[in-house]
């Protein structure tokens, strides 16, 4: 387990800063599966499985797995 900040996030995917701290190698095409909190008043948790597409540096930009698993919380935050 590993820290991140979500730099960047669509309904498609997300872009991630990476943890200084952390010690993980990762590879495009890795596939991982995401926790991560909402900025909204509930402070929703997400949970997405997802695939690299890209790294650089300390950032991996990933594609959300499985888009038809719909998240209510998640849909509305990105309307918003």
């Amino acid at each position: 387990m590993g820290i991140m900040t979500v730099k960047d996030l669509s309904k498609d995917g997300l872009k991630a800063e990476i943890n200084g701290n952390s010690t993980f190698i990762f590879n495009i095409s890795d596939m991982l599966l995401l926790k991560f909190w909402l900025d909204d008043k509930r402070k929703s948790l997400i949970e997405k499985n997802a695939v690299i597409k890209n790294l650089k540096s300390n950032y991996i930009c990933s594609k959300f797995c499985f888009q038809n698993d719909y998240d209510k919380a998640f849909g509305f935050y990105l309307t918003i």
